[in-house]
């Protein structure tokens, strides 16, 4: 009987290991994509709008989303307004792209005007 329950409980124990090394491997992937588009950032000028969203920590579509609905009301806009009220972006063979500096500027500015940005 003991014997039975000491096997039991070393499946269990080899199980949980294996799981938790699963778990452990996902996570270092996700650090690691995180890390190399870290650094990939740093050294490229432009980002492209993945890389922006990710640097967000929102989906592409929703940063899209975003990026034209600010187009629009900026061209919309009539007489002036302040430069990071819309998220700063230049269009490239219909390509949305941001520099860094500029997206921190915007999160800068709208944390400090206290805006909420709808997300879809």
């Amino acid at each position: 009987m003991n014997r039975n329950i000491f096997i039991i409980v070393l499946s269990i124990f080899s199980v949980s290991w294996l799981f938790f090394a699963f778990e452990l491997k996902k996570f270092e992937n996700k650090y690691n994509s995180h890390k190399e588009l870290n650094e990939l950032n740093q050294s490229k000028g432009l980002w492209t709008l993945y890389e922006t969203a990710t640097y967000l920590s929102i989906g592409s579509k929703q940063l899209e989303d975003i990026v034209m609905r600010d187009n629009s009301d900026r061209d919309n806009a009539q007489g002036s307004f302040d430069t990071y009220l819309y998220l700063p972006n230049i269009v490239i063979e219909g390509e949305y792209y941001f520099t860094k500096k500029e997206v921190d500027n915007w999160i800068e500015y709208q944390m400090n005007n206290g805006t909420r940005i709808k997300l879809q």
